[in-house]
């Protein structure tokens, strides 16, 4: 039951973060109709508009995952609260990262 009701939030918690734009155009992952392929697209795209204007192009990739672990629990809560996502889901966050 516990899987199906965090499905449930999930899916809500996507559709809040999308309606509300809390996220930049530029994130792609977890994002519903957005792919690896469309961030590689996105890339090549902005490489090459950079080159026609005669610019030197630099990337860097990080590893933010594995830089940033684990999230403070209050932290997380205190932004979400924040950017309006509905109390309930704030509360159920709470829940599942409790213990």
């Amino acid at each position: 039951m516990a899987k199906v009701l965090t499905s449930i939030v999930s899916k809500n918690l996507t559709m809040a973060t999308e309606q509300n734009q809390l996220l930049p155009e530029t994130h792609f992952r977890g994002r519903p109709c957005r792919s690896m392929t469309d961030a590689v697209h996105l890339l090549i795209h902005q490489i090459k508009e950079a080159w026609r204007k005669g610019k030197v192009v630099s990337i860097l990739f990080l590893d933010i995952k594995g830089a940033f672990p684990n999230a403070v629990m209050d932290w997380l809560l205190h932004n979400m609260k924040n950017r309006q996502v509905p109390g309930q889901i704030v509360k159920f966050i709470r829940w599942l990262l409790t213990g």
